[in-house]
């Protein structure tokens, strides 16, 4: 026999009660003879034999009936394994807060009567049970256990929140906050709508010694229309010329939609709109044409209206347009074609010799050209790596017979080497039209003497898996490669531009190639960032102490870290709302703008039912999970009915009673 609650035994001390006062009650007998009272000493020696009897059956009565209503308050139980016995301090509650619990259904709100489901949970408990109430916005105060009152106060408060989780991630941080070395049975409610895209039963592992409950909150709507995502096609945005911004939408409905209004907005004003029909089902791409007035930092929004869900109704972006690109030109007697060329209007750029290139230049520039640079140390070479991987261009033009020290840069870059110089005269034959360099820029070309010749070239063996040949000599040399280096690149020639080694400065190609070098600079900044999903926002920055996130009113001071050159920015462990934030330094100047916008994970609406829960959890065998199908009605009889054990304390009680009814019986029959 087990006992539920074996504290309350160690009120067995109170058996000692009865006995005390029965051995406090005891007298020594003085005996006192009469010579004629003979037979009277008889009858009192038989009387005193009975009464000693009956007060030992009368303390055993009392002993008993303590030991009896003690075992009653213990809870005895039929030896069960420790396993299958209930977690009375680790009952947890997870309601799922997402946005697409606002939603209205015929059974009211759907995050209230979750709340309401919650609710009759508890009610199912004893006054002595602890509650663990989880929900997506993993707080702190949620790790901790409940009683009975203070669990409905917090349920209680509980709001939409902005996060989304999966219930993979609930389920691992529930094992975070309950006790894995407890043998015990582990109860979890699990109160949601069962979005398809976050639920993913099918992948869900449940643990043996967790007695799960499935309570689906089922909305029948289930149209949304929802802007999923937005993008420039041009990876740089230069002044006063035209971009193409693309926008995806989305419709999740089983209906199709007519005149649905999509608008943009920059820098709050409005430059246009579409009236666009979608069909159910269905995504359509809409496109938007801009013409960048603004130099600098832009930000915008796309906008639609849709009654379902308003969430994801928004989508907010930003850009940097450049006035003009930074480039350095690091060598000695550069060719005067390629000074001249980033002399034109659209850059800014400076000439430095090898032995000038600093740490603190390096940080000021979007393009670095390193033209036949014979010696670089080992410290600059790891500042032009953090160069590049935050999202600086690094060219490299070696010096065709001496490239020792640019081959300890490849070796940084974790790319093949130069190998040796070769002599044979060869021609440029292949150009890759559908790289980004030369995409759009070059439509077409033909193969023959027109294209560049060459005296001599750099060997070089490409690691197609790390980077692309863009031109390729007719001998199959690569002539140009880039390289994907983080959030930069790095373009690699193998030949010499000088019009004593080649005629390619000469070509068209020459300034297709060095003016999208320098135009397609593609930085750290993306157009947006997801709340919970994206977790560090980096730009290039040094030497500041904090930064300030601001929206508005709403000012936050975020946790920092410097990696390199690259300033992180922690986008973790905040509630953010969408919008564009200004990122200011402890001056209040501007040094970017954050996009942030919700998660479209919740935009479908599709949901599981009961009937398809019960359907995968049979074809996983899984028996430790209950779905309750008809939360409608008050379910705290169900849920007290299923955690209840087959315990004897009624029966204890009953003899405790009965030992206590026998006592006063006992005591009118004798006396």
């Amino acid at each position: 026999m087990f006992f539920l609650k074996p504290s309350y035994l160690w009120f067995l001390f109170l058996v000692f009660i009865p006995i005390i006062i029965h051995l406090i009650n005891l007298r020594r007998y003085k005996t006192v003879y009469f010579s004629n009272l003979r037979f009277l000493n008889r009858i009192e020696q038989q009387s005193r034999r009975k009464r000693k009897l009956v007060e030992y059956i009368l303390l055993l009565l009392r002993v008993l009936s303590i030991i009896a209503l003690v075992f009653a308050f213990a809870r005895p139980i039929k030896k069960i394994s420790s396993d299958s016995l209930p977690c009375q301090d680790n009952v947890v509650i997870y309601i799922d807060n997402s946005f697409s619990m606002e939603l209205r259904g015929k059974n009211g709100i759907s995050i209230e009567l979750a709340k309401k489901k919650a609710y009759e949970i508890i009610k199912a408990y004893e006054q002595t049970a602890k509650f663990i109430v989880l929900t997506n916005d993993f707080l702190p105060e949620q790790y901790q256990a409940f009683s009975h009152s203070k669990a409905i106060n917090f349920i209680s408060q509980i709001e939409v929140s902005t996060q989304v989780r999966t219930l993979s991630q609930v389920f691992a941080k529930i094992k975070n906050i309950i006790s894995q070395t407890q043998k015990c049975k582990h109860y979890v409610y699990v109160i949601s709508d069962y979005q398809k895209a976050t639920m993913q039963i099918n992948k869900i592992v449940f643990p043996k010694n967790w007695q799960v409950y499935f309570l689906p909150i089922n909305n029948s709507l289930s149209n949304n229309i929802s802007i999923d995502s937005v993008f420039f096609s041009s990876p740089y945005h230069s002044l006063q010329t035209k971009d193409s911004l693309v926008v995806v939408l989305k419709n999740y409905g089983q209906q199709k939609r007519d005149g649905l209004r999509v608008e943009l907005w920059i820098n709050d004003s409005l430059k246009g709109f579409q009236n666009i029909s979608l069909k159910a089902k269905s995504q359509l791409v809409a496109s938007f044409s801009v013409i960048n007035t603004k130099p600098g930092w832009n930000s915008g929004f796309i906008r639609i209206s849709d009654e379902t869900l308003s969430f994801d109704n928004k989508l907010f972006f930003s850009y940097l347009v450049y006035d003009k690109y930074k480039v350095l030109l690091v060598g000695s007697n550069i060719v005067p074609h390629l000074l001249d060329l980033y002399n034109y209007k659209f850059f800014t750029s400076k000439v430095i010799k090898n032995d000038e290139l600093t740490p603190d230049i390096i940080t000021k520039y979007n393009v670095i050209v390193l033209y036949k640079v014979k010696d670089l140390s080992s410290g600059i070479m790891s500042y032009l790596y953090d160069f590049v991987s935050s999202g600086g261009s690094l060219v490299i033009l070696p010096d065709l017979d001496n490239f020792k020290s640019i081959n300890l840069l490849l070796q940084l870059f974790n790319l093949p080497k130069f190998q040796v110089k070769d002599t044979q005269k060869t021609q440029l034959w292949n150009i890759d039209l559908y790289s980004n360099l030369y995409k759009g820029a070059i439509l077409e070309y033909e193969k023959n003497e027109l294209l560049p010749k060459l005296e001599s070239l750099l060997l070089r063996k490409i690691d197609y898996t790390k980077e692309r040949a863009v031109l390729i000599a007719k001998n199959g040399q690569a002539l140009l490669s880039v390289s994907n280096i983080g959030l930069g690149k790095v373009y690699i020639f193998s030949f010499d531009i000088d019009l004593k080694s080649s005629d390619f400065v000469t070509s068209p190609l020459f300034v297709v190639s060095f003016v999208n070098i320098a135009l397609q600079i593609k930085n750290q900044h993306k157009e947006y960032f997801v709340i919970g999903h994206d977790k560090w926002f980096r730009i290039r920055a040094k030497n500041i102490e904090y930064v300030k996130l601001k929206l508005n009113d709403y000012v936050f001071i975020p946790m920092i870290r410097y990696i390199g050159s690259d300033l992180l920015i922690s986008l973790q462990n905040t509630d953010f709302k969408a919008g564009n934030y200004l990122v200011q330094n402890e001056k209040d100047s501007l040094i970017s703008v954050l996009s942030l916008n919700y998660s479209r994970l919740e935009s479908d609406l599709s949901c599981y039912t009961s009937e398809q829960i019960n359907r995968i959890l049979k074809q996983r065998k899984i028996e430790n999970v209950i779905v309750l199908e008809n939360v409608i009605s008050n379910i705290t009889p169900i849920i007290s009915k299923d955690i209840e054990i087959q315990s004897f304390w009624k029966i204890f009680v009953i003899l405790s009673i009965l030992f206590l009814i026998l006592e006063v019986l006992i005591k009118r029959i004798f006396n």
